[in-house]
């Protein structure tokens, strides 16, 4: 697979970022580049669930991205693609929930109900 972001580049704006106290143009940028090519990896039922779990995504990344800790490790990569890839599936969830338990019957035991 081809890397689409370099991971000491990622660092380095993360780095320059925490810095400054305020993301760069350039992290945002990579961040937005991260969501974008990890939704091509999904399928959604229409294009609206595919808008709403990018925007869930771009959001916890902007919200989390402080949190980072360069000098424990050194991808920075995988980190947030990891963070976003769980953000995706949480709002997919989220917007595809069937509720199990009122659709279908319960089961009962009968072997314990003479117990």
């Amino acid at each position: 697979m081809k890397n689409y972001i370099n991971d000491t580049d990622l660092l380095y704006q993360i780095i320059i970022s925490k810095g400054r106290g305020k993301i760069t143009k350039e992290l945002e940028t990579m961040l937005l580049l991260i969501v974008n090519e990890l939704g091509k990896k999904f399928i959604y039922k229409n294009y609206n669930d595919l808008f709403d779990c990018k925007g869930a995504a771009i959001l916890r990344l902007f919200e989390i991205w402080q949190n980072f800790n360069e000098l424990k490790y050194d991808k920075a990569l995988p980190y947030f693609t990891e963070i976003a890839k769980r953000e995706f599936a949480k709002c997919y969830n989220k917007l595809n929930w069937i509720r199990w338990d009122k659709t279908y019957p319960k089961l009962i035991n009968l072997d314990k109900l003479n117990r």
